[in-house]
């Protein structure tokens, strides 16, 4: 039985701990199964504390909770998708030593997480519902039988006297090529049993959660290991920060351009009355295109001519919906499509959204006329100064 379990490979063959990987052992997991009333339950403080107190025993110490959280933040990593992690132990309380499959789906939930621990515990292993492995199991002790003979044995802990960034910490060069073995206790208080950690290390001046810690952990492994752009053993992309003249300038831009924007508001109702207002049926035809006699007759590729009249410098322009540049049914040319044309041309010519945005203003700049005459005025790019007249002579 497997308890609804599955895998999320089709070979879960355990992988050999030898070589560049992480063990991981969760230390002193509170994991204790009784009969309470007529059913055999996982312990628990919220469920069990009058049981607790009856048999003498501290309710605040059966957290069993704090090892489903530490087994999820492992096995839902990408270090465990990319293959990184070689083995995971549980070490409860009892001196029960349970090894976890890599490739195991544990429940979500915690009740569920219960029931599965309690049929373990008596079962002594869980099978996979679809194949014949084992993804829960019972084995012998000690711990230190299961580890790789060359294993950095480290062990985690708030009180501990080195106070180490985790990033770093791993870099180190005599980590490189040996698998590391990282023990993180499963309980709410106490203290991990030192006997078989080579040292121990502090990734926080503050306590922390033992899944909190765990992904800490499993962070900087997958930074180590490139794990984080999606491409196992390769380096991670380089991350450039900017020079602070350089988000000076930024701000400076972005405070400039909220402003301009305001500006245009505050004037584009004025500005909107004060332009003459030109029958809408001529607008298309001021660029040599002629007005048709019905919505259907306007095709995308028409559009696609407008706009490139508007600016032969980029010829490149998607075609755009009769749709999207209609107006009360009237033909002409809608400012959004516009934008979006003058966009396309700027990324067709390989230009950044500040290039789009000047060509989009020298569009209008250049037919004025060719815009509609939208009753939101915020629609429009107005104010805009006319064309500068033709030399005296011309």
């Amino acid at each position: 039985m497997a308890g609804g379990l599955e895998t999320e490979w089709e070979d879960p063959s355990a992988a050999s701990t030898s070589g560049e990987g992480v063990i991981f052992v969760l230390e002193s997991a509170q994991l204790e199964v009784a009969k309470v009333g007529k059913n055999y339950e996982l312990l628990n403080c919220d469920d069990h504390a009058n049981f607790l107190r009856r048999h003498n025993k501290d309710p605040a110490l059966f957290r069993p909770d704090i090892c489903h959280q530490a087994l999820l933040a492992i096995l839902d990593s990408p270090l465990n998708k990319a293959g990184r992690l070689k083995a995971l132990y549980v070490h409860t309380s009892k001196n029960v030593l349970i090894q976890v499959n890599p490739q195991v789906r544990l429940p979500r939930t915690f009740r569920r997480f219960c029931g599965l621990m309690v049929q373990l515990l008596q079962k002594l292993s869980i099978r996979a519902t679809n194949g014949p492995d084992k993804l829960l199991k019972v084995v012998k002790g000690p711990v230190t039988k299961h580890f790789p003979a060359d294993g950095q044995r480290v062990g985690f802990s708030h009180s501990a006297k080195t106070l180490v960034a985790m990033q770093d910490w791993v870099m180190r060069p005599e980590l490189s090529g040996k698998p590391l073995v990282f023990v993180v206790g499963a309980f709410a208080h106490g203290k991990i049993d030192d006997s078989y950690v080579d040292e121990y290390i502090s990734i926080s001046q503050f306590p922390l959660s033992a899944a909190y810690a765990l992904g800490r952990i499993t962070n900087a492994l997958e930074r180590k290991w490139g794990i984080r752009c999606g491409r196992p053993g390769s380096p991670g992309p380089p991350r450039s920060k900017p020079e602070p003249q350089q988000r000076m300038m930024e701000r400076r831009l972005a405070a400039l351009l909220l402003s301009v924007t305001a500006a245009l508001l505050v004037a584009a109702p004025a500005a909107a009355e004060a332009r003459p207002r030109l029958p809408r049926g001529r607008r298309l035809a001021q660029l040599g295109f002629p007005k048709p006699d019905s919505c259907d007759e306007l095709s995308e590729n028409d559009f696609a001519s407008a706009f490139t009249s508007l600016d032969a410098s980029c010829p490149q322009v998607e075609p755009w919906s009769c749709e999207g540049a209609c107006y009360d049914g009237m033909h002409t040319l809608n400012y959004k499509c516009a934008h979006a044309a003058a966009k396309a041309a700027a990324q067709a010519a390989g230009l950044d959204a500040e290039v789009a945005a000047d060509r989009i203003t020298n569009l209008f700049r250049t037919c004025p006329d060719a815009v509609l005459e939208h009753d939101d005025a915020a629609d429009l790019p107005w104010p805009l100064s006319p064309p500068p007249p033709p030399p005296p002579g011309g």
